[in-house]
C-alpha cells in the first residue's frame, strides 16, 4: 500500500524527528501539485482563464495561511522568480473542505518528474501546455487542471467532473469506464438554456413523426471521393466561437479554408478519414482533429481553443 504524504504530515514528521527548529523544518522543499492559473484574484476554484499558469512541479516557499472573516487565504512564493501569490478560499465552492485541505492538495514534496512518473508522453505534454486531451487518465487531469470544485463534483470516482473558466462559464469533462477522458466542453448559462430548448424541440419533433406523419428522408449530397473534405459545412461547437459555415477545399492530402469564416485560416492534412491540423485565429493557433463519416456527409472531432479547453466539434455537409 502506498503512503500518501500531505504537506501537513510532512511538517509533523519533521517536528517529531527533532528538526522543528531547523531550516529543513521551516523550509521543506515543496512544489505545486498541479497547474495553477494566474489571475488578478486567484481562487482555489482555479478559474481556467487564458494560458498564463504556474506549472505543476514549480518549487515554492513561504507557504502561509491566514483568515479573513469566514473565508481564508493562502500565500506562497515561487522560488525561481521570487514572486508572491495569494489564493483565496471560498467556502460555498468547497463543501466539507478547508483551506488546510487545499494547502495539502496544492503542494507536494514531489518534483515534476516524480509527480508525473508512469504517465504517458501525451499526458505529460498536455500537462505542460495546460490543456485537456482525449485519453488522459484522471490522475493526469488532476495534475493538469487540479481538483474539481466540490460543490459540483463531490466524488472524484464519478465519471463527470466540472471545472470553471470564470464565474459564469462551467467546463464539463467526461471519462469512460476505464477512467480515460473522452470529452471536454464549455457551457455558459445561456448555452445550457439553449441546449434544453433544443432538446425539447427535438422531443416534440420526434413525437410528431411517430404519431403517423411520414417524413421524407433528406437526400444525401454527392461527394467527390477524391476530395471528400471539399464543400460547404454547417458547423457547431460546444462553447467555442468556431461554429457557423465552413468552406473547405481539399487538394491531395491538404485541406485549406476558403471564403468567409469566423476564424482566419484552417490548414490541415488528411490521413484516411481523419483531418489533423490547426486553425489560426490571428492571435491564437488552435490544434484541430476531425473524423469524417463513411458517407462523407458529416464529421466530428475536437478543437483546443480559448482557455486551452478541449471543445467538441461536429459538422454537416451543406453542399
Amino acid at each position: 500500500m502506498k503512503t500518501v504524504v500531505t504537506v501537513a504530515a510532512l511538517f509533523v514528521w519533521l517536528a517529531s524527528a527533532g528538526f522543528a527548529n531547523s531550516e529543513e523544518a521551516r523550509d521543506p522543499t515543496l512544489y505545486t501539485a498541479y497547474n495553477i492559473w494566474k489571475a488578478s484574484k486567484m481562487k482555489c476554484i482555479n478559474f481556467k482563464q487564458g494560458t498564463d499558469i504556474i506549472p505543476a512541479g514549480t518549487e515554492v516557499k513561504d507557504i502561509r495561511l491566514w483568515n479573513r472573516r469566514r473565508d481564508s487565504n493562502l500565500d506562497f512564493t515561487t522560488v525561481n522568480d521570487g514572486r508572491k501569490y495569494t489564493i483565496g478560499f471560498t467556502i460555498r465552492w468547497h463543501p466539507k473542505k478547508s483551506m488546510e485541505d487545499y494547502r495539502d492538495m496544492m503542494f507536494t514534496p514531489k518534483n515534476f518528474k516524480e509527480l508525473t512518473e508512469g504517465l504517458s508522453a501525451m499526458e505529460i505534454e498536455a500537462i505542460n501546455k495546460g490543456i485537456l486531451v482525449s485519453g488522459m487518465s484522471k490522475r493526469a487531469v488532476l495534475i493538469c487542471y487540479g481538483p474539481p470544485p466540490e460543490h459540483y463534483t463531490p466524488d472524484q470516482n464519478a465519471n463527470n467532473w466540472h471545472y470553471w473558466a470564470n464565474r459564469k462559464d462551467k467546463i464539463e469533462i467526461k471519462f469512460d469506464h476505464h477512467g480515460k477522458l473522452v470529452l471536454g466542453a464549455l457551457s455558459s448559462q445561456e448555452e445550457v438554456k439553449t441546449e434544453r430548448q433544443s432538446e425539447t424541440m427535438a422531443s416534440n419533433s420526434q413525437s410528431i413523426s411517430t404519431s403517423g406523419t411520414q417524413v421524407d428522408a433528406i437526400p444525401k449530397i454527392k461527394v467527390n471521393k477524391n476530395e471528400p473534405w471539399t464543400g460547404t459545412w454547417e458547423v457547431e461547437t460546444t462553447g467555442g466561437p468556431a461554429g457557423g459555415q465552413w468552406v473547405l477545399k481539399q487538394q491531395g492530402n491538404k485541406v485549406k479554408s476558403v471564403g468567409d469564416h469566423h476564424f482566419v485560416d484552417l490548414s490541415a492534412e488528411v490521413k484516411g478519414n481523419e483531418l489533423k491540423g490547426r486553425i489560426n485565429w490571428g492571435n491564437e493557433i488552435s490544434p484541430i482533429k476531425l473524423k469524417m463519416t463513411a458517407d462523407g456527409q458529416s464529421f466530428e472531432g475536437t478543437l483546443a481553443g480559448w482557455a486551452n479547453i478541449l471543445r467538441w466539434i461536429k459538422g454537416k455537409r451543406k453542399k
